[in-house]
C-alpha cells in the first residue's frame, strides 16, 4: 500500500457512512409507514401502532446486539452484515406489503370489526414484518460504538459524534424523502435510493475492515489494542443504575409524548399537509442532533472534569429540569406567538430548544452507565433500547390517552411535570454534590411542580380553539374538542347582516360550513348519483363532516344509509348539523363506521349501489390516498352490477395539472363517466356500464316535495336547472384529461403536489381549462 489512514480520516470516514445511514434509516420508515398506511389505513390507531411496532425492532435491536458485540472480535463485520441485511429486506418489502395485504383481508374478516382487535392485530403483524430490518437499525449504534470506542474516556464525545451525525441524516432523510424523492421518483424508487445508500455503506465498509486488518492505518484509537484503563465501576449500585435507566425511559416517554403533542399543536400554523408534518419531525431530529453535537464538540471536556468529581448525576438533573421548563414554555409562547400573528417563529422556538436538551441527555446517560470498556456495547445498547421503550409507551399513552381526556395544553403541562419529577429522582441519587446547591435546585423542582397546574390554569386555551376561525366574523364557539384523531370545533359566524352560519374546522383547518355557496355540492353528491342509478338501495358515503350528503339520501327510498368516517369527534360535532341533514343519526338506515373508508372497503364483502365519495381536500395529509386509481378500483370492486360512484374534485387550491390528474385518474378506472360542474366544484360519476340520464326520472324527483325543497336550497328551481350543470360525458372527459398523469399509492401526486397550490388562486385557471376546451370541441 502507498498510504495510510490518519486516525480523523478514519473517523471522519465512519460519521458520514453513519449519517448515511440515519438517512436511509428515514427513508425506509416514511416509505414503510406510507406503504402499511394503505393495507391497514390512516386511522391514529394504525399510524401510531406502525410507528410503535417500529420503533420496538429498534429497542430490541440495540438490546440483543448491544450484549453480543461485546463478544465478537470484529465488530465491523458485524455491522456490515446488518446494513447488507437491512437493504436485502428493503428490496423484498414491496413483495412482502403485498402478501400482507391478502393476508391483513383474511384475518380482519376472521376477527371482525373490533377497534380493540384491529389495533391489536396490526401491532402485531407490523411488527412481525418489521422485525428483521428494525431489529438490524437498532445494532447499528451499539455495534459501531464498540467499534471505534476504545478509551473509556472518550465514550460521552463518540457517542454523541454518532448519535448526533445519524440523527442529522434522519432529519436529511425525512425532508428530502418529503420534498425530493417521492413527488419525484414515487414510493418503490425512492426505498431503492435508500438501498444503494446502505450497499454503498456496505462497500465502504468491507474496504475499512480490509484496511484496518492490514493495519494500513497510523495507529490510533481506532484499531489499538483494547485499552485495560477504566473508570470506577462501583461508583453506583446495581439498583441505583437500574433506576437511572428507568428515568432515562421514563425521559424518553416524555420525548416522544411532546412530540406528539407539539405536531397537534403546530397544525393549525404549521398546515395539515405532508410538508408540514416532514417539517415539523426534521425540526425535532434536528434539535436532538444539535443536542448531541453540543454534548461532544464543546462540553465533554467540562464533561469529563465532572465525571472525575461523580457530579455528571447532577447535570443529568439539570437536563430534565431544562427539558420540563421547554415543555411549559412551549405552551406558553405559542400562545403569545399566535395571539401577536407571528407563528412563523412560534414553529421553531417551541420545539428546538427543550429538543437540544434532550439530544444531550443520550451521550450524557452513556457516558454517566459507561464505565467498562469490555461492556460498551451492552451499555450502550441498554440504554438506547430502554429510551425507545419510553417512547413507544409515550406515543401511545399521548395518542391515545392524554390527548382523549386531557387535551393539548394541560397534557404538555402534565409531561412537564414528569420531567420536574424525574430531575428530583435524580437529585436525591446524587451523592457528591453541595447540600446547599443540591437543596436550593430542589426547592425550584418542587416550586415549579406546584406551579405547573396553576399556570395551566390560568394559560388560555383559546388559541387552540379559535385557530383559523375567522375572529372579526366569529360569534360563538359552539363544539370543541380535542380527540385521539383530531381537534374539531364548530363555530357560528356572521357573514352577512343578521345572517349567521355554522362552521365545522378540523385540525384548524375548515371542512364545511352552511354559508350558501359553500354546501351546494354536498347535496348534489348526493342528488346526482342516486337520480343516476335506476333503483338505488345499499349506499355508502365516504365521510359524514356535517352529514349533508348522507342526509339528503334520506329523502329517498334506500334501504341503508352507510357513512365510514375516521374521526368520533366529527361524528359528534355533526349533531350540531342535524337542522341541515334533515336528522340522520335519528334515521333508522343510518349505520355508522368509525374507520379509514379505504380500509373499510377493503375488510369488507358488502356490495354498494351507490357510494358517494367527499374525502377532504387532496393536499391534506392521507387524503391523497382517496384520489388514487388504487382506491378507486377498490371502490369499483365494492359496487353492484351497474352501481354508480361520484366522487369529488375540486377546481380551487389545485393547478391545471393536478385538477386533471384527479380526473384523469378516475377516468382510468371508469370508463363510463360523466363530470358536472357547479361552482368551485367538480362531481365526477362513474359506473361500469354506460351512465344514461333518465330525463322523466329527474323531472319525478322535483314532484317530491321534501326533494324538491332540498333543490330550492341551492338555488336550483326544475330538472332543466339541475341538468345545465352537465359539464362533460365520457368521451369529452377522455379528451380533456388526455396526456395527464395518472395519481397511484406509488405515486402519490396529489397529496405530494397540490400543498405547492394552497396560496394560489386557481379556481380562473381550471375554470379558463374547461372554457378554452369547450370551445375547441364546438369548433
Amino acid at each position: 500500500m502507498f498510504f495510510k489512514l490518519r486516525q480523523n480520516q478514519v473517523y471522519s470516514v465512519i460519521l458520514f457512512l453513519f449519517f448515511l445511514s440515519g438517512v436511509s434509516a428515514l427513508v425506509y420508515e416514511i416509505v414503510w409507514v406510507k406503504w402499511f398506511g394503505y393495507v391497514f389505513g390512516v386511522t391514529i390507531y394504525a399510524v401510531t401502532t406502525v410507528v410503535a411496532a417500529f420503533m420496538g425492532g429498534l429497542a430490541l435491536g440495540s438490546f440483543l446486539f448491544g450484549r453480543y458485540v461485546d463478544r465478537q472480535r470484529n465488530p465491523l463485520r458485524i455491522y456490515i452484515l446488518l446494513e447488507l441485511g437491512i437493504a436485502l429486506y428493503a428490496v423484498s418489502f414491496p413483495l412482502i406489503i403485498k402478501k400482507v395485504n391478502l393476508l391483513y383481508i383474511v384475518l380482519s374478516k376472521y376477527l371482525g370489526f373490533s377497534v380493540f382487535v384491529h389495533s391489536v392485530g396490526m401491532f402485531v403483524l407490523g411488527f412481525i414484518l418489521l422485525l428483521i430490518p428494525t431489529v438490524f437499525m437498532g445494532g447499528t449504534l451499539p455495534v459501531l460504538t464498540r467499534f471505534i470506542v476504545r478509551k473509556v474516556e472518550r465514550v460521552g464525545e463518540s457517542v454523541g459524534d454518532l448519535y448526533s451525525l445519524n440523527t442529522f441524516g434522519g432529519a436529511v432523510g425525512v425532508l428530502v424523502s418529503a420534498f425530493v424523492l417521492i413527488p419525484v421518483l414515487g414510493l418503490i424508487f425512492t426505498a431503492y435510493v435508500a438501498i444503494l445508500f446502505n450497499l454503498f455503506i456496505v462497500l465502504a465498509f468491507v474496504l475499512l475492515n480490509y484496511l484496518v486488518k492490514k493495519r494500513v492505518v497510523y495507529k490510533s484509537e481506532v484499531v489499538v489494542e483494547r485499552q485495560e484503563k477504566k473508570l470506577p465501576t462501583k461508583l453506583f449500585s446495581k439498583s441505583t443504575l437500574y433506576l437511572i435507566l428507568l428515568v432515562f425511559g421514563l425521559s424518553g416517554f416524555a420525548s416522544l409524548a411532546y412530540e406528539i403533542l407539539w405536531t397537534r399543536m403546530l397544525m393549525p400554523v404549521f398546515g395539515i399537509h405532508v410538508y408540514s408534518f416532514a417539517t415539523v419531525l426534521a425540526i425535532f431530529l434536528i434539535g436532538i442532533a444539535v443536542g448531541s453535537l453540543i454534548f461532544s464538540r464543546f462540553l465533554n471536556d467540562f464533561f469529563r472534569v465532572l465525571d472525575k468529581e461523580n457530579k455528571l448525576l447532577f447535570v443529568f438533573a439539570l437536563v430534565e429540569l431544562f427539558i420540563g421548563v421547554g415543555g411549559v414554555l412551549s405552551v406558553i409562547l405559542f400562545n403569545y406567538f399566535v395571539s401577536v400573528g407571528n407563528t412563523t417563529l412560534s414553529r421553531y422556538l417551541i420545539v428546538i430548544v427543550p429538543t437540544l436538551f434532550m439530544g444531550i441527555s443520550f451521550p450524557l446517560v452513556v457516558k454517566i452507565l459507561g464505565r467498562n470498556i469490555k461492556f460498551l456495547g451492552r451499555t450502550v445498547g441498554s440504554v438506547y433500547s430502554v429510551n425507545t421503550v419510553g417512547a413507544i409507551l409515550g406515543t401511545f399513552v399521548a395518542g391515545f390517552l392524554l390527548l382523549r381526556f386531557f387535551g393539548i395544553q394541560t397534557s404538555v403541562f402534565l409531561v412537564a411535570v414528569i420531567n420536574f419529577v424525574l430531575c428530583l429522582v435524580i437529585l436525591l441519587l446524587c451523592k457528591d454534590v453541595k447540600k446547599v446547591l443540591k437543596t436550593v435546585l430542589i426547592v425550584v423542582v418542587v416550586v415549579f411542580i406546584f406551579l405547573t397546574p396553576v399556570m395551566n390554569h390560568y394559560a388560555s386555551e383559546n388559541v387552540f380553539k379559535y385557530s383559523g376561525a375567522k375572529y372579526g366574523l366569529l360569534e360563538e364557539i359552539l363544539y370543541y374538542k380535542e380527540g385521539v384523531t383530531a381537534s374539531v370545533t364548530v363555530y357560528r359566524e356572521k357573514y352577512k347582516e343578521n345572517m349567521y352560519s355554522l362552521s365545522m374546522q378540523v385540525n384548524g383547518k375548515t371542512h364545511a360550513s352552511t354559508i350558501p355557496g359553500d354546501t351546494e355540492h354536498l347535496s348534489l353528491l348526493s342528488h346526482l348519483p342516486l337520480l343516476l342509478h335506476e333503483n338505488p338501495e345499499e349506499t355508502l358515503f365516504v365521510g359524514l363532516a356535517t352529514g349533508i350528503s348522507a342526509g339528503v339520501a334520506t329523502l329517498y327510498p334506500v334501504k341503508t344509509i352507510d357513512v365510514a368516517e375516521i374521526s368520533p369527534e366529527v361524528v359528534e360535532a355533526s349533531e350540531l348539523f342535524s337542522d341541515f341533514n334533515y336528522n340522520l343519526s335519528k334515521d333508522a338506515r343510518y349505520n355508522l363506521i368509525i374507520d379509514d373508508a379505504r380500509n373499510y372497503l377493503l375488510k369488507t364483502d358488502k356490495k354498494y349501489d351507490v357510494i358517494s365519495s367527499d374525502p377532504t381536500d387532496p393536499y391534506v395529509a392521507g387524503s391523497g390516498n382517496l384520489f388514487s386509481k388504487d382506491y378507486f378500483e377498490l371502490i369499483k370492486s365494492r359496487l353492484r352490477r351497474g352501481g354508480v360512484v361520484a366522487q369529488w374534485v375540486p377546481l380551487y387550491m389545485m393547478s391545471n395539472d393536478d385538477f386533471k390528474t384527479a380526473i384523469k385518474t378516475f377516468q382510468s378506472v371508469f370508463p363510463h363517466i360523466n363530470a358536472w360542474l357547479y361552482g368551485g366544484d367538480i362531481i365526477l360519476i362513474g359506473s361500469d356500464h354506460e351512465i344514461r340520464i333518465n330525463q322523466k326520472r329527474f323531472e319525478k324527483a322535483f314532484e317530491d316535495e321534501r326533494i324538491r325543497a332540498d333543490f330550492e336550497k341551492i338555488n336550483i328551481s326544475n330538472s332543466s336547472m339541475l341538468l345545465s350543470f352537465f359539464l362533460f360525458n365520457e368521451t369529452e372527459v377522455e379528451e380533456y384529461v388526455k396526456g395527464a398523469r395518472i395519481n397511484t399509492d406509488d405515486a402519490p401526486l396529489l397529496e405530494y403536489n397540490t400543498p405547492k397550490s394552497l396560496r394560489k388562486k386557481t379556481i380562473p385557471e381550471n375554470r379558463r381549462s374547461i372554457e378554452e376546451f369547450k370551445r375547441r370541441s364546438k369548433s
